[in-house]
């Protein structure tokens, strides 16, 4: 069995942990966790780094009496939100040094320090080289390192995935203080995919719509390779205030009603209290599932306006056609009851899936990327251990996106 790799998503509600490895394509959970914490990250910044530092060096140590399992977290995979994500396309070619003309460990490091040395425009950082492929000289293409193979050349074709720098660096400055080994970082929606493409069900070519709790991206996904990424700053948190603010509930109280009834439109004959408050004017108010109906149908309503235009933005550079992809969602907000009546009937011409991982022990939405993760850790490895120098520029991916269609 192969060495559990641990995998770290922090959203603006939780830190999301998995530690698991891979059998015959599929994630193994040895151990998942959700810790809440409050105030440490807004709309995919760190605002509170002391306190995310603490709460990061509270699940270093995991004991789980009951599943007689005791882990130390040293190092782990972290997941980054797609904030300003840049997906670039590089290709490169080197010559074979063996004088046997057989391809070496050297031979890949020489080509894909090429792709490394790449500019970043608008002072990106490089956070992940994805090879689509290595060819040889006689135009064979391999998606795996092609080590042994006869050739004078070596080329790739590969993706680069850039981030702002401000995006990063708190992320990476609260591991290090928390004493965890950053292993790898990945974007969080090209985790997702190699999840989502052990699932034959789904599609290839999607709009992945990841419903978070202050900010929900959409990226395109073709072939099952990411092409680009947008977002917007709204999600389950944000519903779960609009609730506490008309209801004039603790936020905690607001929350659990979110959870237990989302949109209820069961017919019943009596509709008995689920909530009770005081108004600014001290008369006691009692409501009914039909309060909190009319709350968070209006925020639903107001939330697929603004997935709407941020669709419409991603895909402004596409065909038409294109605006008809499948969705497929994840993310906490997507477990809202109801929900998916108001995405159709939002989006006719698109067909909706929602993701429901099938990993035992981490079977909920907000676990798609970590266990994602866990999986793109074994398909490629790593090709960033070292300081990148600055030479050359880059082309869009996006391009190659729709010529891939």
């Amino acid at each position: 069995m192969e060495k559990p790799t641990a995998a770290i998503e922090i959203s603006s509600a939780e830190i999301k942990l998995v530690v698991g490895y891979e059998i015959d394509g599929q994630p193994i959970v040895l151990y998942a966790m959700r810790k809440p914490i409050d105030a440490f990250v807004e709309r995919g910044q760190i605002v509170n780094l002391i306190g995310l530092i603490d709460a990061l060096r509270e699940i270093k140590e995991i004991k789980d009496a009951t599943a007689k399992l005791k882990l130390t977290i040293s190092e782990a995979i972290l997941l980054l939100p797609p904030l300003g994500l840049e997906v670039y396309q590089s290709d490169k070619t080197t010559n074979v040094v063996s004088p046997t003309g057989t391809v070496e460990a050297i031979d890949i490091s020489n080509v894909v320090s090429l792709v490394r040395k790449e500019v970043i425009p608008h002072g990106g950082q490089i956070i992940d080289i994805v090879p689509d492929a290595f060819a040889l000289d006689n135009g064979v293409a391999l998606s795996s390192q092609p080590l042994g193979e006869k050739s004078n050349s070596l080329s790739i074709s590969a993706k680069i995935h850039a981030l702002p720098f401000s995006v990063i660096e708190n992320f990476r400055r609260a591991f290090k203080e928390a004493d965890i080994v950053v292993k790898r970082a990945l974007v969080a929606p090209h985790a997702a995919t190699y999840l989502l493409a052990q699932d034959l069900t789904l599609p290839t070519s999607y709009l992945l719509i990841d419903m978070g709790a202050e900010v929900t991206t959409v990226s395109l996904i073709g072939d099952r390779t990411l092409f680009s990424s947008t977002y917007f700053e709204k999600g389950g948190k944000d519903l779960t205030t609009a609730i506490m603010a008309s209801l004039n509930l603790p936020f905690d109280e607001a929350e659990k009603l979110k959870r237990r009834y989302g949109i209820d439109h069961r017919s019943m004959s009596f509709y008995p209290t689920i909530a009770q408050s005081v108004d600014i004017e001290g008369v006691e108010k009692q409501y009914t599932t039909e309060d909190l109906n009319r709350v968070t149908e209006q925020f639903v309503y107001d939330y697929l306006v603004s997935l709407k235009q941020a669709i419409n933005s991603l895909m402004s550079g596409y065909d038409k056609k294109y605006l008809k992809m499948p969705f497929v969602i994840s993310g906490g907000l997507g477990r809202l009851s109801g929900l998916d009546e108001l995405i159709i009937e939002a989006f006719p011409d698109n067909k909706i899936h929602f993701c429901i991982p099938k990993a035992i022990g981490a079977r909920h939405q907000t676990y798609v990327n970590t266990l994602g993760a866990i999986l793109a850790n074994n398909r490629y490895q790593s090709y960033l251990e070292e300081d990148r120098p600055v030479v050359t520029p880059l082309t869009r991916g996006g391009k190659e996106a729709k010529e891939r269609k």
